[in-house]
């Protein structure tokens, strides 16, 4: 099962590198992770920022950062960067993340694919609770 990871952020480049690296180096393997990230066509900080660490990306972890820029929306129509994430991505299970997340689970992949396994066939939605 492919999954489909993604972030939207703005002007927070060095959050959201830390956001990615920490789910790419504790993945059990990132073949199968497809890695988005929203960045508005204004934002050049986060843009340019993450044409720097593609090739990183790319040599350290074999991972093929996939980068969509778009119209500036803002908060008040949030769900226009979903949308339009929603009609890119490739995986069969689409899973937001946001730049103020770090992973700290060794192989979180795995642990998604079981948990979710059971429901492939169905829309699901999973909210984790401590």
């Amino acid at each position: 099962m492919k999954l489909s990871m993604y972030w939207i952020s703005r002007n927070r480049i060095s959050e959201l590198t830390t956001s990615l690296l920490s789910f790419i180096t504790n993945a059990s393997n990132n073949n199968n992770i497809e890695y988005i990230v929203m960045a508005d066509s204004d934002d050049t900080t986060t843009i340019n920022g993450l044409k720097n660490i593609h090739h990183i990306l790319k040599t350290l972890h074999n991972v093929d950062l996939k980068i969509l820029i778009s119209d500036r929306y803002g908060y008040r129509k949030i769900y226009m960067y979903h949308n339009l994430i929603a009609e890119n991505f490739t995986g069969d299970c689409m899973c937001t993340v946001n730049d103020d997340m770090f992973c700290i689970s060794k192989d979180w992949d795995q642990e998604l694919r079981s948990t979710i396994a059971p429901y492939q066939n169905e829309p699901l939605l999973i909210f984790k609770r401590n």
